[in-house]
């Protein structure tokens, strides 16, 4: 008979024959807030036009506030950067409350721009939308508006067409206010093709339980796929909003959130579930885990997990407005979450880390100063794929003993140690096998509990960790592989457990930091903590209205270094001491008391 180190490392040497013989894993990707989201990624998403002539630039990789928008928008924008992230043009769709028209990147109305008439409406929550046509190298772009309640709806849903080749390549529309269905919802989202080209453009007809989805390729609108599915919307229906992977739809209902899976190579929307919560928008984290939603009246924001069987169970309360109420909730090219502030707030609210579970993802309400500017209730609408992309959802088919899905979810992902935890079946005993990437060699851990946290790991690492359940008993075990789903099955007393549960982490650089004395008169030492990593340290100071009035750069910091800080030229008051490496930014207040 084996003992249980033979048989560990029997386990342990299958799992990794299993994953070289098969060369591609099927990964459920934790991407964290710590994930670097470069603005060469997300190009088309860099420049941000909304609210009272409000604005913010992502280019740096931070949003910052810009105030040279020509631009009013009670509710819905839409905006598009070029592939040097410098905006070509917005648009607020359509007159009300305010002139509408399309602005090129010299902030001047296009030669045929004005947009009075043409069938949106700026008063619509999400108003317009850009798609480039596919296959046109940027130079043809479809804009699609939808009119508001207040004129009736009778717009409906259109589409204009703009080329970029004219007015000397600052663009004009050339196709103007062409409907599509009268009549729809103030919602409209794109998904892109499973194609990776073509794009659905999803809208909802009001005061029913239709959803129309429009096919955009290279020939312009090439058909509708009509599905009738959730409730019955009413006149105020809020965002519609898809994940990253396009495998999700959540529609905000006003008085109700509906959730939805979306087949991107279909158009079809399937499998209506109803969170039972009150809500104006929403937003999916950006490894697609966590769904974010806002109850406009309420003021609140909750978390729902969907990586659990039951998302309606997992509700979470993680922040609340002191504003007017909540608007638009749109996730940013940074990985970040932004939130409007109804109505004349000059900062937008900030989900800092949506990727975290709970309160942990830090909702800061005053999170995004505008510059003097208000946000309104509305933020720009973009297709799913320019901000970003996880893998695809876990699988939710099976929950017997025989098959199953351990369902494997991460949290507090640290430099040096990350949490996991799992559904739990009948049998609980369980294997926790981790590796860095690239690296033959298993590290094990046998756990008696649905949870365990790895300690020991190295910072800014990708680490590979399974969980494999096991039956624990005199006989040996038998690896198997199922060379479809990748998964390791255990096998004892004829009885099979399996579990294809699997994540690819990346832990975070570190970063600790301290300012002592505090309190402080004049004087301070900044001590900062980076780990091995040789790193540059950026420290601000931010006062109390978000106004950041001294910035430091150190760099090649290593280890822990401290370094001097001179308060004598401030006021009395409360100061935050923002301290950015590696990726990371953390936070903390300094009280200067003389």
């Amino acid at each position: 008979m084996a003992s249980r180190r033979d048989l560990q490392r029997r386990i342990a040497k299958g799992v990794g024959m299993v994953l070289m013989c098969l060369g591609l894993p099927f990964y459920l990707e934790a991407q964290t807030n710590n994930i670097n989201y470069a603005p060469a990624q997300h190009l088309k998403a860099n420049v941000w036009y909304f609210g009272d002539k409000a604005g913010l630039d992502f280019s740096t990789g931070h949003p910052t506030a810009i105030t040279n928008s020509q631009m009013q928008a009670f509710e819905g924008t839409a905006a598009v950067s070029d592939d040097n992230g410098q905006v070509m043009f917005y648009t607020n769709g359509g007159s009300l409350p305010y002139a509408g028209g399309v602005w090129n990147r010299n902030h001047q109305l296009m030669p045929n721009g004005n947009m009075a008439n043409a069938g949106g409406c700026g008063s619509s929550f999400q108003s317009s939308m850009v798609l480039p046509l596919p296959r046109s190298n940027g130079s043809i772009f479809y804009l699609f508006t939808t009119d508001c309640i207040e004129n009736g709806s009778l717009g409906g849903l259109r589409y204009n067409v703009i080329d970029m080749n004219m007015d000397g390549g600052l663009g004009d529309v050339v196709v103007k206010g062409q409907q599509l269905t009268n009549r729809t919802d103030e919602s409209l989202t794109a998904i892109q093709h499973a194609n990776g080209i073509d794009y659905w453009v999803v809208t909802h007809k009001l005061r029913t339980d239709s959803f129309y989805v429009y096919l955009l390729n290279h020939t312009g609108i090439a058909g509708v796929v009509k599905t009738k599915i959730g409730k019955i919307t009413p006149d105020y229906a809020g965002s519609l909003k898809a994940s990253t992977n396009g495998e999700r739809l959540v529609y905000s209902g006003l008085n109700w959130t509906s959730l939805f899976h979306f087949n991107a190579e279909t158009g079809q929307i399937t499998d209506h579930t109803d969170l039972n919560q009150a809500s104006y928008s929403a937003a999916f984290s950006p490894n697609c885990q966590y769904l974010y939603v806002g109850d406009g009246v309420g003021k609140k924001i909750y978390q729902y997990d969907l990586f659990n069987f039951d998302p309606a169970a997992t509700k979470k309360h993680i922040g609340t407005t002191t504003s007017l109420g909540i608007g638009s909730i749109e996730l940013g090219p940074d990985g970040r979450i932004y939130v409007a502030r109804f109505t004349t707030s000059q900062y937008l609210g900030v989900i800092m880390d949506p990727d975290y579970d709970g309160t942990q993802s830090n909702y800061v309400d005053n999170g995004m100063y505008l510059g003097g500017k208000n946000s309104k209730g509305g933020l720009p609408t973009f297709a799913n794929s320019w901000l970003g992309g996880c893998t695809s959802y876990p699988s939710e088919n099976s929950s017997d003993f025989i098959n199953h899905i351990l369902n494997l979810r991460v949290s507090q992902i640290q430099p040096t140690a990350t949490s996991l935890n799992w559904d739990a079946p009948a049998y609980g005993q369980f294997l926790v096998i981790s590796r860095p990437m690239g690296e033959t060699e298993w590290n094990m851990t046998e756990v008696n509990a649905h949870n365990y946290t790895l300690e020991g790991l190295n910072p800014d690492t990708e680490y590979e960790i399974r969980v494999i359940p096991v039956s624990v008993n005199n006989f040996d075990f038998e690896i198997l592989t199922d060379h479809l789903t990748d998964v390791v099955i255990a096998q004892a007393m004829g009885e099979k457990v399996q579990g294809d549960n699997s994540l690819q982490v990346h832990t975070p650089g570190m970063l600790e930091f301290d300012v002592f004395p505090n309190p402080t008169q004049n004087y301070a030492k900044l001590s900062v903590n980076v780990g091995d990593k040789l790193s540059t340290v950026t420290m601000r100071v931010i006062d109390i209205s978000g106004r950041v009035i001294e910035e430091r750069n150190y760099t090649s910091v290593e280890g822990i270094q401290q370094f001097d800080l001179n308060f004598s030229g401030y006021s009395n008051g409360i100061y935050n001491i923002n301290v950015t490496s590696n990726n990371i930014s953390s936070v903390k207040k300094l009280v200067v008391m003389k």
